[in-house]
């Protein structure tokens, strides 16, 4: 943009706005600097990473993994492949499981 003047290029096309505007009368392009790519280059070696121990505390799940419940959500059922069966690709059914008047839970 120069003064009033100034060239829009967009998706609806070229708007040119000046003065003068000359088209196809003569002239040369630019000399330009050339294209600057490199050649690409080998991948270097990755840097190994390293890890810290976790310390292993027991051999189940831990009690705050056993204590995640779906609350407010209605019932849900939980589809799992079993895999170890007789026939692979059985499905079994898990349900939460109901509460007793008494606050006990049935099977």
């Amino acid at each position: 943009k120069a003064g009033g003047s100034f060239l829009k290029l967009d998706p609806s096309g070229i708007t040119i706005v000046g003065a003068q505007v000359k088209i196809n009368s003569g002239g040369s392009p630019g000399s330009g600097s050339g294209q600057g790519a490199a050649a690409p280059e080998l991948p270097r070696r990755a840097d190994g990473e390293e890890h810290a121990r976790i310390a292993f505390s027991g051999s189940g799940p831990s009690q705050q993994a056993q204590l995640v419940e779906a609350e407010g959500l209605g019932e849900r059922e939980l589809l799992v492949d079993v895999t170890s069966g007789g026939q692979d690709g059985q499905q079994v059914r898990l349900r939460k499981a109901r509460t007793s008047t008494k606050g006990e839970q049935n099977g």
